[in-house]
């Protein structure tokens, strides 16, 4: 499949326009595990994880009860709230009046804490599950306004109708399911998971295609997108979390204008102890940090400077550098950037900020190696500044290039001639 020029063209999030009513989900990026906050009696308190969980730089604690929304406020975590009344139903057959009944019910409860950023739906809907989600997206919009009602949706690997049975996705392709979704379930957020990195640290050309799809989806639909990536070994012959695998999954997500990355899974263990999770090499083992957590830690914590900047602004472009890593992918020159040297493969997002500047997000695409990248910008644009890591603070962007270390990124900020 060749990704159309367009899907590096347009804007893939816009500022929340007046009436807005999701406007704070819109504004907000988030970091979260894609999993349940939760405890172990004797090992873990669910205040201890709640505080692990900020300790690594998660600004969304996950799926999370009604009963520990407190601990999440405490910690400064906001939640999507997980209860049957509004994940539980067959989605194929759901009673319009129960949902209403419920939702009203659940939102009398807890629609009024802080901690509450939005409602759990649904894991990997089937298109033909799309009317029951909406009834249900409906409710919430009705009771909890400005609430996200969040749902997570199929990569593009998964498979499609045919002759011999109806696919996972339920739709004669990956295209069809993403547009069926937006025309039909109205939530602000397009969420998807992707988990294509390889035992030997190569990447799936699936990755980068699902990416652009569902920004381009996102984009003509008027909505935002978030990227459920991998940080554990979701399958034996799938790679180990490293600094650097971590690191790619989140930079190549916002360098391409996503407001939400969510790790899968926080939680990994084995079956000594309750709830401990499945996989193996997650942030949690048996409710223990493990070097995974570290990993996670240090990249949440190096973007977290420059999230303030991001959600401000429009994704306009996304890019690749010479040698790009898969055939058809939208090629330099974009608007800002005309074109990147570099020993290895890049990505580059382009965004406009409503002060007038113009920022560029360049990620190196080897999971294993460092590179050097030379920027040279279009006409009409000066003075670009590398905007650091963790501080945020802006310096002229070296003379000789940017050195990236394995995923690695950096944030520029540039302005126009006058």
């Amino acid at each position: 499949m060749v990704i159309p020029l367009i899907a590096g063209l347009l804007a893939a999030t816009a500022a929340p326009g007046a009436g807005d009513s999701h406007a704070s989900v819109r504004e907000f990026i988030a970091l979260m595990p894609w999993d349940t906050l939760r405890e172990c009696p004797g090992v873990l308190t669910i205040d201890e994880a709640a505080r692990g969980m900020k300790e690594c730089g998660l600004n969304l604690a996950g799926m999370v009860r009604g009963q520990h929304l407190d601990v999440c406020h405490r910690h400064g975590l906001r939640a999507l709230v997980k209860d049957p009344r509004v994940s539980g139903y067959d989605w194929r057959n759901v009673d319009p009046e129960q949902v209403d009944r419920n939702i009203r019910e659940l939102v009398a409860e807890v629609g009024s804490h802080p901690a509450v950023f939005g409602y759990y739906v649904k894991d990997e809907p089937s298109a033909q599950e799309f009317p029951g989600l909406a009834v249900v997206v409906k409710a919430l919009a009705k009771y909890a306004p400005g609430k996200l009602a969040y749902i997570n949706l199929f990569p593009d690997y998964a498979t499609i109708n045919n002759a011999d049975r109806v696919g996972q996705l339920g739709t004669e392709s990956y295209e069809e399911y993403l547009d069926r979704f937006i025309e039909s379930v109205p939530t602000p957020v397009v969420s998807y998971d992707n988990y294509s990195i390889e035992k030997d640290y190569t990447v799936r050309p699936s990755y980068y295609r699902n990416l652009l799809s569902v920004r381009r989806a996102a984009l003509e639909g008027g909505r935002i997108f978030w990227n459920v990536v991998t940080s554990n070994q979701v399958r034996p012959f799938r790679a180990s979390p490293t600094r650097a695998s971590l690191a790619f999954q989140a930079h190549t997500t916002l360098a391409a204008g996503g407001r939400g990355v969510a790790y899968y899974t926080y939680y990994t263990g084995d079956d000594t102890l309750p709830g401990a999770g499945g996989y193996a090499h997650g942030p949690l083992w048996n409710f223990r940090p493990t070097p995974t957590w570290e990993y996670l830690r240090d990249v949440n914590h190096g973007v977290q400077a420059w999230l303030p900047v991001l959600a401000r602004l429009e994704s306009t472009g996304v890019y690749f550098g010479p040698n790009p890593p898969v055939d058809g992918l939208p090629a330099l020159p974009g608007r800002i950037v005309a074109g990147v040297e570099s020993d290895r493969p890049t990505m580059v997002g382009e965004f406009a900020d409503p002060k007038g500047a113009a920022y560029t997000m360049v990620v190196n695409l080897d999971l294993t190696q460092e590179a050097r990248a030379l920027l040279t910008l279009r006409e009409g644009f000066q003075r670009p500044q590398q905007i650091l890591p963790v501080r945020g603070r802006a310096i002229p962007l070296p003379s000789e290039g940017l050195r990236l270390e394995p995923g690695g990124a950096a944030l520029i900020q540039t302005f126009r001639k006058r």
